[in-house]
């Protein structure tokens, strides 16, 4: 017989608050950093493959997190002080068959793409103060 920890409260608890993220979203989108940090520390008591599949989460994900790296990401993060490096040659420098992308990610994972065509202008500067500034 295998060894198993459903029966585990701290699962059940866990489990339990997972279920009802899942079913109360509105769309999709990433699972609160609280309930990554509690499987997060589960898996280090249990085990990432068994918490993993008791609570229905990405293997890879959750290692991530176990290991205390952050996921990787396409666009960099910006550093603590609120410093945001923007490169003004790429910014500026026509494009001539995409147009413009320009990506905004805050830290609790929410972003913001906005594609401009050809020959279109955008004030990167006020996009960002409304945004909530760099």
């Amino acid at each position: 017989m295998g060894r198993t920890i459903e029966g585990t409260k701290e699962l059940r608890e866990l489990r339990g608050r997972i279920e009802h993220w899942r079913a109360s979203r509105g769309s999709q989108g990433r699972m609160p950093e609280a309930l990554w940090e509690a499987a997060a520390a589960a898996a280090k008591k249990h085990g990432i493959s068994r918490v993993a599949g008791e609570l229905k989460l990405g293997y890879a994900g959750l290692k991530v997190r176990v290991e205390g790296r952050s996921e990787g990401r396409s666009t960099p993060q910006p550093a603590a002080s609120g410093f945001l490096e923007v490169n003004a040659a790429q910014l500026l420098a026509p494009s001539p068959m995409a147009g413009t992308v320009i990506e905004y990610s805050r830290r609790d994972g929410s972003r913001l793409t906005v594609k401009l065509p050809v020959g279109s202008t955008l004030d990167v500067l006020a996009l960002l103060a409304a945004l909530g500034g760099p």
